[in-house]
């Protein structure tokens, strides 16, 4: 199942790599956040959110299909307004 960290960086075009250099970290690090087999650590969490300007929760949450829907259309919105696109 995917957490938000991935949907984020997927979505986001976020290289894990990149991501890993700016918490001054491994990559490897950050793929066993993903897969579950290590809990993101708060102060890392913490990184997380403020980088990424997402909440904590949704960062390690994992996203059902309604989630991705509604992560989506925000990101779709943010698009929009950062490119001042009218539709």
């Amino acid at each position: 199942m995917t957490i938000g960290l991935e949907l984020i960086c997927k979505y986001r075009d976020i290289e894990y790599k990149k991501l890993a250099e700016q918490l001054g970290i491994s990559s490897p690090t950050i793929m066993g956040w993903l897969s579950k087999k290590r809990p993101i650590p708060k102060p890392r969490l913490k990184q997380l959110s403020e980088i990424l300007n997402e909440d904590e929760s949704f960062i390690t949450k994992d996203i059902s299909i309604e989630d991705k829907i509604s992560f989506l259309e925000l990101e779709a919105k943010r698009l929009r307004k950062e490119h001042s696109i009218d539709i």
